[in-house]
């Protein structure tokens, strides 16, 4: 097993959906192949003024 400190990666809520979120830029390659499981439960995002947003809700929005 392996742990992600909250000094490395800060993970909330997606301030539109509530999905759990990490800012894609806290995130490397490296650990993207180490924890492929978890990237299906964790969302990568972006920081906005009111919070973490997912990529998913990221797209929507352009989308609209």
């Amino acid at each position: 097993s392996m742990r992600l400190l909250s000094s490395d990666f800060r993970i909330e809520p997606c301030c539109i959906c509530g999905a759990l979120t990490v800012n894609r830029h806290d995130v490397d390659e490296e650990t993207t192949r180490m924890l492929p499981d978890f990237w299906f439960s964790v969302r990568r995002g972006a920081p906005t003024e009111a919070g973490l947003i997912c990529d998913l809700c990221i797209k929507h929005d352009s989308a609209v």
